[in-house]
């Protein structure tokens, strides 16, 4: 329940991408990163293992990518020339507070 309750924090992170991808860089073993847990990312990396060595390249280290999520930004404004303004980019120590509760 603590797993469920953990990546359903992850679901509408904005950092959702960037956390998986750090989980898979560092290796992390333990808890709900980008939504994984600790077992979906080993069996992601054995499986990512299985393909490379049957298509005789390297380990692709790449993370899986959470499907994108669309957002209208037209209402942000940029100052300069009316464009469109990017959304903000929180950081992910930002978010990874509110996931702290639980480890």
């Amino acid at each position: 329940q603590r797993e469920r309750a953990a990546k359903q924090i992850c679901q509408d992170c904005p950092v959702l991408a960037d956390c998986r991808a750090h989980a898979f860089t560092t290796a992390e073993s333990y808890g709900i990163w980008g939504g994984m847990s600790e077992n979906e990312r080993a069996r992601h990396t054995r499986r990512t293992r299985r393909t490379a060595r049957h298509r005789g390249s390297t380990l692709a280290t790449s993370a899986p990518q959470p499907r994108e999520r669309h957002r209208d930004h037209s209402s942000a404004v940029n100052r300069s020339g009316g464009r469109p303004a990017p959304p903000p980019e929180p950081s992910l120590h930002q978010h990874m507070d509110g996931a702290r509760q639980f480890r």
